[in-house]
């Protein structure tokens, strides 16, 4: 971009710029059975998209591709396949005559996804993606000779997907991404107050060799939790995948969903009962200290603070501030699978006209239902439910819901 306009556009697959990187870096624990070193591909591996972003731009800068030219990225824009499907349903369907296929808002995430597989076991070498690099002028061209009624919708949509976390920016200007931050637009994780009397949860999949399935799950998150008059909050999670891909031709829907499950709660959570994990031994590719592999700092922060939780093959974590329970939770075709963890915190304020927070982030590109319940303590109700419980329950969770709650001591 400049001044205002695009100056030019390059479609390319992210393993371009993977395949000629001299760099050879320790991948996350997780991604050690499935891939020697660590790359772009893999960067969006944190739930905090900035970090995510940041690292991705640090990996490509770092590959031949841009260290010849001394290329530099000033940012990111991350966007969600619904954002163009919602663009095309805007500015109407697009043929491609190279693939003899066309592109509608309805087809466009199978039909993209079966050529670049296709392209892929072609010629695994060339860009796969040449196809999106096909459409891209016809898309920007048609946005720009939109009149003003069609504009007004597609901006409607946009500002609605940057709502639900499926468009997310991010800038190395540090005054754009602070403005980022104040528009919701960063997919930053929400940062507790020091002193937080309330409850902060988000549940993050991440498919580690599990096909293309995850477009194949339906994903239910029930989360009931009990206050008692000591100021404790017991939190019993429950998450259900279904794997409904059993039916699908290709055999990339029908893999297992082989996924490990990151969930976010505060600092000071302790991990009571688990139930479901489906155990994963990961065995690494190579030997990476003989090999002269370099530890990435971002990282390691992270993976420093890990332990193994006895007996109950659930990982613990400090990420973004949050303390995160992990674990492999995979889910057969034609399945359904579900995960159950209780946890408490302690040292809640419990009193008449006590503020009580919950605040939920969803994971961008992944659509949940989510069904949560608080059980006031002995003695009190919510002002906002008249009644000891209150429920919030929605097959379409914002990419951030903030629920505010009141103690009232009953008379």
């Amino acid at each position: 971009l400049n001044k205002g306009s695009v100056k030019s556009i390059k479609v390319d697959d992210i393993y371009t710029p993977d395949r000629n990187a001299k760099y050879k870096i320790v991948p996350p624990i997780q991604l050690q059975s499935v891939t020697t070193g660590w790359g772009a591909r893999d960067a969006n591996w944190f739930f905090d998209f900035p970090t995510s972003a940041e690292k991705i731009l640090e990996l490509l800068e770092a590959s031949e591709i841009y260290v010849h030219d001394g290329t530099k990225f000033d940012g990111a824009i991350a966007l969600n396949a619904n954002v163009v499907t919602d663009i095309l349903a805007v500015i109407g369907s697009i043929y491609v005559p190279e693939y003899d296929v066309t592109l509608t808002n309805e087809n466009f995430l199978f039909a993209v996804r079966d050529e670049v597989e296709s392209a892929r076991d072609a010629n695994p070498k060339e860009n796969p993606k040449q196809i999106l690099d096909l459409i891209t002028p016809t898309i920007i061209e048609r946005m720009q000779n939109l009149d003003e009624d069609a504009k007004a919708n597609l901006v409607g949509s946009l500002i609605g997907r940057a709502y639900n976390k499926d468009l997310k920016l991010y800038f190395r200007d540090d005054a754009l991404q602070e403005l980022m931050e104040e528009m919701a637009l960063s997919g930053s994780v929400y940062k507790l107050p020091e002193v937080f009397n309330g409850d902060y949860l988000a549940v993050v999949d991440a498919n580690i060799a599990g096909g293309k399935t995850d477009v194949f799950i339906d994903q239910s998150i029930n989360l009931d939790s009990t206050i008692t008059s000591s100021g404790i909050v017991t939190d019993d999670l429950k998450i259900s995948r279904r794997h409904f891909g059993d039916g699908e031709e290709k055999e990339l829907y029908r893999k297992n969903n082989q996924n490990f499950i990151k969930i976010f709660t505060p600092v000071g959570a302790s991990l009571k009962f688990v139930e479901g994990v489906t155990p994963k031994n990961v065995e690494p590719k190579v030997d990476y200290v003989a090999e002269g592999y370099s530890i990435d700092p971002v990282l390691a922060g992270i993976e420093n603070t890990r332990e193994i939780l006895n007996g109950l093959n659930v990982e613990r974590y400090f990420e973004s501030g949050k303390n995160v329970f992990a674990a492999w939770f995979s889910t057969p075709a034609g399945e359904t699978h579900t995960l159950e963890l209780v946890y408490e915190r302690e040292e809640l304020f419990v009193g008449n006209g006590a503020k009580y927070e919950f605040i939920f982030d969803k994971q961008s590109g992944v659509e949940s239902s989510l069904s949560y319940t608080v059980d006031a303590p002995s003695g009190y109700v919510w002002r906002e439910s008249g009644s000891s419980q209150f429920l919030y329950d929605s097959d379409s969770i914002p990419g951030r819901l903030v629920i505010n709650l009141t103690l009232v001591k009953q008379e």
